[in-house]
């Protein structure tokens, strides 16, 4: 880092003290409602050896990772979809069957293209997968909500679905759900589970005892897709 110090701060209401999050392309200094911001800056200067060196750690990290999407859209690339691999066509436009995204799981993805122009289209079939996967992730995302919210009421106000560099999904105070999109590349019981996850923060805006029985209630295995989270979460994060 340069001599300045770069930094966002962040008022949330779970946080019970001042604390830092480092990721690769941000640093945050989260703390509770109330604190001024003139203390948080002098905590962030007191930090500022601890942040550049945890920052130099997590990029070098992130640039090891190998991401789930493929380096190129080309012919043959896998693209993931709800756990598994499957491979991507470029068609011609004047074949294709509109100027969309197709998929089976027999066939994979289909997406066209102007004849000749593949390595000139990166970015156009980039996002047009990127759209058609946020997409399937938003449809999930409210199978889950009406498959697991009336049983005990779980009901948020609002669903957005984003794509987050450090965040699977959030809660609001006032009952706003965040879901990540890129969810939708792994295996769907692992996207359930986070969907549940923000769920039962309606009710605790915490993660206490009772909390983590709601999930249970919920999802008894929760913890296998927490793991799988962890072993895997980084590449996913990749994002696009």
């Amino acid at each position: 880092m340069s001599s300045e110090l770069n930094y966002q701060i962040r008022y949330s209401q779970r946080a019970k003290k001042v604390r830092l999050v480092v990721t690769s392309d941000k640093v945050e200094v989260v703390a509770p409602f109330g604190v001024c911001e003139k203390q948080l800056h002098a905590f962030a200067a007191e930090q500022k050896q601890w942040i550049e060196k945890t920052l130099k750690k997590v990029q070098a990290k992130t640039r090891a990772i190998k991401p789930f999407m493929p380096a190129r859209y080309e012919n043959g690339a896998l693209i993931p979809f709800k756990g598994e691999f499957y491979p991507l066509t470029l068609e011609p436009r004047s074949t294709s069957r509109g100027h969309g995204v197709r998929f089976s799981p027999e066939e994979g993805f289909a997406v066209s293209i102007k004849p000749g122009h593949g390595d000139d289209n990166q970015e156009e079939i980039r996002q047009r997968l990127r759209h058609w996967l946020f997409q399937q992730a938003a449809r999930e995302t409210d199978r889950y909500i009406q498959k697991h919210a009336p049983s005990c009421q779980l009901w948020p106000k609002q669903v957005r679905i984003r794509q987050q560099k450090s965040r699977w999904g959030s809660c609001s105070g006032q009952n706003n759900l965040n879901i990540n999109g890129l969810l939708i590349l792994t295996p769907p019981e692992v996207m359930e589970y986070v969907v549940v996850h923000e769920l039962c923060h309606i009710r605790h805006k915490n993660h206490s005892a009772d909390f983590w029985r709601l999930v249970a209630d919920h999802l008894p295995d929760y913890q296998l897709q927490k793991d799988w989270l962890k072993q895997h979460g980084s590449r996913v994060m990749c994002g696009f």
